[in-house]
């Protein structure tokens, strides 16, 4: 299929209806489309595409051939690789869901942290990475992310993994090198999913999950003990059936015999 999708030609330079901030450093063969806003002190790398209505905060740097398609938004302090592509309406780097328990109250918690995002990343619409509430939160090299993601504060996504849409993704999850999470996937604050991990759809792994398994369910199992587990429970409306006929054969046996018969049921529970 590359033969039939060439690589689009997008403009270069600064459109006229573009917002620049102060010492904002463009490299060659930049192209900022209408109404984009670049904040101060942001940084593009060469023969980056910002397309249009993208806005940039203050302090962000971007990596040379990336792609912003229209309406992403990189909070400040954003950092972007090389040949990272955002579809239109990322978000990047706002604040983590932290709050504490007050008198009055939910409070929130200052997010102080930022956004790394490495090489060959891409990010599918609407899609939104949490910056961190110290630290860091970042996405290794050469993954991919599809459509309506949620990755939480602090995160830290392998190289080279696969994360399907509607995955969410809560603080501080660690997911290594090549795993693959599948469509719904949700994965608790702290838990860690080990290198070329695969987590099936709609699992949801409360314990760390090892390097190499595969895992279903909620709570989330080895895949073949949740397909036993699966079997077994389609079951149980037959053995249910099965069950009540042998009581109504046991009862009707019972009723049948006379009261001085041996096995019929004592009169007066004695």
């Amino acid at each position: 299929l590359q033969w039939f999708a060439p690589a689009p030609a997008y403009p270069v330079g600064v459109h006229p209806t573009a917002v620049l901030g102060a010492d904002v450093v463009l490299g060659e063969g930049v192209g900022v489309g209408p109404h984009a806003v670049l904040g101060d002190r942001v940084r593009v790398g060469a023969r980056t595409a910002i397309l249009a209505g993208v806005v940039v905060g203050d302090e962000c740097v971007i990596g040379e051939e990336c792609v912003l398609h229209p309406h992403v938004t990189l909070y400040p302090r954003t950092v972007l690789g090389d040949r990272v592509c955002l579809h239109a309406g990322v978000v990047i780097g706002s604040d983590g869901f932290g709050y504490a328990q007050g008198e009055e109250g939910a409070v929130k918690l200052p997010h102080l942290g930022r956004v790394v995002i490495e090489d060959d990343v891409e990010i599918g619409a609407n899609t939104a990475v949490d910056r961190a509430t110290l630290g860091e939160t970042r996405i290794g090299a050469g993954t991919k992310i599809d459509n309506l993601v949620q990755v939480g504060h602090n995160v830290r996504i392998g190289r080279g993994v696969l994360i399907v849409g509607q995955v969410g993704l809560s603080g501080s999850v660690t997911v290594g090198d090549g795993a693959i999470l599948a469509g719904q996937v949700g994965i608790p604050d702290h838990v860690a999913i080990g290198a070329g991990a695969r987590v099936l759809a709609r699992a949801v792994p409360t314990r760390d999950v090892p390097p190499g398994a595969i895992v279903s369910g909620f709570p989330a199992q080895p895949h073949r003990d949740e397909l036993r587990l699966q079997a077994a429970l389609r079951r149980v409306p037959e053995l249910l059936e099965r069950l009540r006929a042998l009581e109504a054969r046991l009862t009707g046996a019972a009723d049948a015999r006379g009261p001085d018969e041996p096995g019929a049921a004592p009169e007066g529970g004695e």
